[in-house]
Parts: structure tokens; sequence; C-alpha cells
């Protein structure tokens, strides 16, 4: 396959809770310049051209999100090879890593002593494996947020920066991007941890504006070509609008957006110094877990979306975090899985949204909770490419093609997405499913996923 369509179809991964301790410990207090990068690949240098997609149809990038645990040395040595594999052979392209937290340790324990250990070991997998990095500058030393110098309470990771340290969180910003200067993508904080205000019964959206901006300006300053991004808020929604506090008229059959959140997107554009993509993040379900309407309708809630942001701003449109696979999904096969996902991209892809990023692309020790690429690589047999990470080579294909688009098709439980010349076709049932979109006959196995070029006659 042309690397170029591999490189546009990285995939990327997101939670929406809070982030678990780092792997490991501290092994020494690191300040010392990072590493320099590697000779830049092929892969990469493609990811790097065409990951700052202008956010219209037919230039989503997808990507990943490492977490506690990833393809890590530590592991199994068999395991970590395999899941470096999955990462360097799928097109990975964006490959995104939280400053402390999720992997990392505390960057910086007291003020002006650093530890950077495991954040370089992370910064040089992805620069290993191909990928485009993104940090996101998420979460802060204790110091910052009322807790001792010297300490690491992994607690309290949800607890924003105080206001009387939020130029100190901009200047650890700064050490970072002198640090990593290929780094060109930073999203500022995550799902606004510690900016709700329960006074106002509303998120704290002037403190996290205040918090973006230092950031911001602080980043532009090491180097104007890094790329900025916020204000990554959860899009909550509830099943029905008449128990809602505060509904808005963004809905449909996926149920109702909450105004609180669309109120911090609108005073973050208005306020801004400034931004490079619009992130955010969100699940099919409603916010207490459950979905309103089947797992396949309900992807329609990340296009809908989409489609309000993009008509609020020119900003490209990220999906910092993106969950498709709800709780009570625990029997559901990879199959399953992975057909959910590839509707969920291939309805962001049509909607125009610029960016993916899949949370979590290791397994855990129950296997794939929500949807991943190997399992688990800390035990033997481990860094085994999951059903959703062999589909990649026919789905990077689609994502690569121009002019995303929904294709009317029979039966209606096969949903067909128009690519270029290209089909991708999703069957949303346990049965094996015959369907007929374009004037093309499809055979599709259960949960199957295809990609058919009708033009070339053969499936992809």
């Amino acid at each position: 396959m042309d690397l170029r369509l591999l490189a546009l179809a990285c995939l990327g991964l997101v939670v929406l809770s809070a982030c678990g301790s780092p792997a490991g410990s501290p092994s020494r207090l690191s300040g010392d310049p990072a590493p320099p990068p590697p000779p830049a690949q092929a892969a990469a240098s493609l990811c790097r051209k065409d990951s700052r997609g202008p956010g219209v149809a037919g230039r989503l990038v997808a990507g990943l999100t490492h977490t506690q645990y990833s393809a890590d040395p530590g592991g199994d040595s068999r395991a970590v090879a395999g899941a470096r594999s999955v990462l360097s052979g799928t097109g990975n392209c964006l490959q995104n890593q939280y400053v402390m937290g999720f992997g990392a340790d505390n960057p910086e324990p007291s003020p002006g002593v650093f530890n950077f250990s495991t954040l370089d070991a992370r910064l040089a997998l992805i620069r290993q494996t191909g990928g485009t990095p993104v940090i996101t500058l998420c979460c802060s030393p204790d110091w910052m947020k009322g807790g001792d110098a010297g300490t690491t309470d992994w607690s309290r990771i949800d607890a924003a920066p105080l206001p009387e340290h939020f130029a100190d969180f901009a200047t650890l910003a700064r050490t970072v991007a002198q640090r990593y200067p290929d780094v060109r993508h930073y999203q500022v904080w995550s799902e606004l941890k510690g900016f709700w205000s329960a006074s106002l019964n509303r998120w704290d959206y002037e403190g996290y504006a205040t918090l973006y901006n230092l950031v911001h300006d602080t980043l532009k300053s090491v180097n104007p070509a890094i790329q900025v991004g916020g204000p990554y808020v959860v899009m909550d929604s509830e099943a029905d609008p008449a128990l809602m506090s505060n509904p808005s008229e963004v809905r449909g059959a996926w149920g109702t957006l909450d105004q609180r959140v669309l109120d911090v997107v609108t005073y973050w554009l208005g306020h801004s110094h400034g931004a490079d993509f619009l992130s955010v993040d969100a699940g099919t379900t409603s916010r207490d877990g459950e979905l309103v309407t089947d797992e396949f309708t309900a992807t329609q809630k990340l296009a809908d979306l989409t489609s309000w942001l993009r008509s609020r701003s020119s900003l490209p449109v990220w999906w910092s975090e993106w969950y498709v696979v709800p709780r009570a999904a625990a029997g559901w096969s990879d199959a399953h899985k992975a057909a959910v996902v590839a509707e969920a991209l291939a309805q962001m892809a049509s909607a125009g949204s610029a960016a993916a990023l899949l949370w979590q692309p290791q397994g855990d020790g129950t296997g794939c909770p929500l949807a991943c690429l190997w399992t688990d690589t800390r035990k033997p047999g481990g860094g085994e490419a999951t059903d959703l990470a062999k589909l990649w080579p026919s789905l990077a294909q689609w994502l690569a093609a121009p002019g995303h688009r929904v294709v009317p098709a029979v039966p209606s439980t096969v949903k067909v997405f128009g690519g270029g010349d290209l089909l991708l076709s999703v069957n949303t049932t346990d049965q094996p499913a015959t369907a007929v979109a374009g004037g093309v006959t499809i055979e599709l196995p259960a949960y199957g996923v295809v990609v058919r070029d009708p033009s070339q006659d053969r499936a992809r």
C-alpha cells in the first residue's frame, strides 16, 4: 500500500475518567536536554505534513493517546516488540502523550526541579514508531495546586493549578516545548479538570481561558509554528431534555447536548488569544453511561457535534477523546467493537473532522474494555494485533480518499460511506449480510467491515 495512504490513517483513544498513576517511579531527577530524535522516518514526515489538515471532509487524520501502560520497556519483551510492530505498521500518525499522568511521572515535583525521564521515554517510543508527537499539557504538579513541593498525590490528578500558579504552569509548558523542539502540536489541559464551579453550576470557562491564553502565548513565543488547541471540553448529553437543567437545541437520536458545554466553546472562541485547532471530547452514551439508541445509530452524535462546531468556527476539529463502546459491552466481540469504531470514524470524516485520537491503544488484564489495537504487553503472549488493528490497512485507504459522504444502502442495517471511488461498508448485525449501495452488491460477514473499489470490482 502507498505509504501516504497509511500515513493518513493513524488512530487514537481516550477515556472520560481520571488519570491513573503512571507506570514506574522516577529513577532520577532529569533536567538535562532530551536526546535528539532519530532521523525522520518517511511515515513521520508525511504525518507532519498531513496532520495539519484544514478540517474539511477528506482530511481526517487519526491517531492515539498513550495511557498508563503502552509498548514500553519493562513489559514482556516479545509482547512489547509485537505492540511496537502494530504501532509502526498501521500508520498511527498522531501519537499523544500527557505531560503528567497516563504513563508520565510528575515533570516538576518541586519548583525548578525537573523529572522528564518517563516523558523522554514516551517521546522516544513515538519517534521510533514513526508517529507525529502530540503533547497534552495536563496534569499539574502538586505544588501548583496547593500541595507540598516534592510530593505527588495521584488522587488529586484532576485538580487544576491555582490561579496564582497559572504563570508557573505556562513556564513549565515553555520548558517542555524547548526540550522537545520536534513536537509541534499541543493541547492545553484536558476535559477542564478542576474548572467546574459548583457555585455557578457551570464550567469556569473564564478561568480556563486565562490559563489557556498564558500557555498559548508562551508556546508561540518559543516557536510560532507550534500548533495549539483547546478547550478540550467533554460534550455531555442526556436522554431526556425535560429532565435536564440546561438542555440545548443540539439533539438527535443519541440525546440532547448540555448547553453549558456549548457555552464553554463559545466563550473560548471569543476570548482566546488564538488557536490552531479546536479540541473536544465525547462519548456516544449519555452522562450515565447508557446508550439512548443502538450503538451504531449513536455514532451520529460525533457527526452532529462536528457539524455544530464547524458552523461556529473554521478551526480544524480534533476529537481528543471519543468513546463508542459502552460499559455494558463486556460481551462484545473484537469484530463488533471494530465495526462500531469504523462507523464512528466514517461519521467524523464525513462531517469534516480533522483528527481523532483513540484512547488507550493497549488492552489490559481483562482484554479490551473499550477498543484497543494490541493486547496487554505486561504478560507473555501479549502485544497481539486486535481485529481493529488488522482493519487499518483497508480503513486507511478509505480515510485517505477525498469527498467522504454517506451512501444510501439496502438493507439499512448495513451502513455505507463513500470516499473518492471507494465504498466503506459496515454490517451492524451479528449475522452475515448482502447489501446493495450505489449499484454495487457487497457481501459482509457478521459485524464485517469492507472497503471496496467498485471501479475495480474487487474488495480491498
